[in-house]
């Protein structure tokens, strides 16, 4: 750990900050980190310049007047004003919000500041109900039967969330290995819980545990699998085993078929269940792969008292 006083610039002491966390923290976290922090010292000094910037201390920028005005400006949207005129502002969503929030707590933390309140988001959570659950597996087999590469990979990571209630973080981890198939059906393998629910098996030999992929959703992750080896195929090497890789070049002009990010799968949920939303509008689809996590243990999990649908 950096040896770090509150008078320290902060142009000074990030880039071993940054170098520091890329150690032990994935490349976008890193980049949100850096990103945010960058921008609260843009907006503390009023878009002066980099010399105005580097004369900002660790102790300026996180006293709670300017984290408070920082943040208030992210909700309002003036962030993202950098010309004269009649600009209209562009509120962020509370994700970012909380995104930048975070970036300053870190920054914080590493040098023994107190800490930034956290920001939380608002928005309630959705009632988890039958219709509820009914409706996440109708989104299943409606994305599916797209007959695409981006829709299927969204009905399968449903699936499989719905299959063992993961995280997005633990989804994008799972490699082709993670599945099997026996005569007693399909298979995801997890975390072990206690108590184990009864629909999942434990390896008495190498005390693995397996969750059962449900029916309906087992056919959206053998469609997905399709998709994945032409996408993997085309790429030059081996099969790097990642279950979830990219359907299209992104804007580094890195190919199709690469191991996909925790938060390019989150878009692409939302993006697939906002194009059903015009393909089929009588589908109540979840927006929120999280909404599909606590369904998975309110209702197939566990033991449910509304299933789906068969």
């Amino acid at each position: 750990m950096l040896m770090l006083s509150p008078s320290d610039r902060v142009l000074a002491v990030l880039p071993d900050l940054v170098d520091e966390l890329s150690r032990q923290a994935s490349s976008s976290t890193t980049r949100q980190r850096e990103w945010a922090i960058t921008a609260a010292l843009d907006h503390y000094t009023r878009g002066a310049g980099v010399k105005a910037m580097a004369r900002v201390t660790i102790e300026d920028l996180l006293s709670p007047d300017a984290v408070q005005d920082y943040l208030r400006a992210a909700a309002e949207g003036s962030l993202r004003q950098r010309a004269h005129g009649n600009q209209r502002a562009t509120p962020e969503s509370p994700r970012t919000v909380r995104a930048r929030a975070s970036a300053l707590r870190w920054l914080a933390a590493c040098t023994q500041q107190p800490a930034p309140a956290a920001v939380h988001d608002a928005t309630p959570l959705e009632e988890l109900t039958a219709h509820t659950a009914e409706h996440t597996v109708l989104t299943v087999r409606a994305l599916r039967h797209q007959n695409n590469a981006f829709m299927s990979r969204a009905a399968a990571a449903i699936a499989l969330v719905a299959a063992a209630g993961i995280s997005s973080e633990k989804l994008i981890e799972l490699r082709t290995e993670d599945l099997r198939t026996t005569v007693d059906g399909a298979w995801l393998r997890t975390e072990a819980v206690d108590p184990l629910p009864s629909a999942w098996q434990s390896e008495s030999d190498t005390g693995e545990v397996y969750a059962r992929i449900p029916a309906w959703g087992w056919g959206a992750v053998k469609a997905w699998l399709g998709h994945r080896q032409r996408l993997v195929n085309a790429l030059e090497g081996s099969d790097h085993g990642a279950l979830f890789v990219t359907c299209a070049p992104n804007g580094r002009h890195v190919p199709p078929g690469m191991p996909l990010h925790a938060r390019g799968l989150v878009r692409a949920h939302q993006r697939a269940v906002g194009s059903l939303a015009t393909l089929e509008p009588d589908i109540d689809a979840p927006q929120r792969l999280s909404t599909v996590r606590r369904l998975a243990w309110a209702y197939w999990i566990t033991p449910a008292p509304v299933p789906g649908p068969r």
